[in-house]
């Protein structure tokens, strides 16, 4: 079933039902300066919490993961939400030194370590997600890492490029002292 195909029901003012759809949720909380370029569908995602005796997975919340571009650097980030409250509950950004493995070799899930910075502070984070279906895990891991390769094409820019940009205004600089 395809995040379109997701539908969470809710009443209007007048107690009338209405009903939206995943993608129409995920546009709701967009930022402004951010563009939603692609969803997954609906999954669990757990942290592990390290304890005394070693440590275990505590589950962070339910949701649907939007992956957001920032319209002026291009960099794309992952945010997951909880679906009753709202709440980010994973923000991170995509990244090429990311490393996606198998959950205890299930093809449904995956887990990866990565900075998060869900909770207003940055924290390095252990997370597992569990889909579903494993078509819908492999789609959030091609999207992540369509994303990662873009992201690391993008850093990786000839410093020439960086200095023809920079050129006009040391020019416009240079124009303005001579005035």
């Amino acid at each position: 079933m395809s995040t379109a195909e997701q539908h969470e029901e809710q009443q209007d003012d007048q107690g009338e039902e209405t009903v939206e759809t995943q993608e129409e949720v995920h546009e709701a909380f967009v930022p402004e300066g951010e563009e939603l370029v692609a969803t997954s569908a609906r999954s669990k995602l757990y942290r592990f919490a390290k304890t005394e005796s070693g440590g275990e997975w505590k589950e962070r919340g339910v949701g649907c993961v939007s992956f957001l571009r920032y319209k002026d650097t291009g960099r794309v980030h992952v945010v997951m939400r909880r679906e009753k409250t709202h709440k980010v509950c994973m923000n991170h950004s995509v990244s090429a030194s990311i490393k996606f493995d198998q959950n205890s070799g299930s093809d449904k899930s995956w887990v990866w370590t990565a900075p998060d910075f869900a909770d207003g502070e940055m924290k390095t984070e252990v997370f597992a997600i569990k889909f579903k279906t494993k078509e819908d895990a492999l789609e959030f891991k091609n999207n992540y890492t369509k994303f990662d390769v873009q992201e690391a094409k993008s850093e990786s820019k000839p410093e020439k490029e960086t200095e023809a940009k920079d050129e006009p205004k040391d020019q416009a600089k240079e124009t303005q002292k001579s005035e």
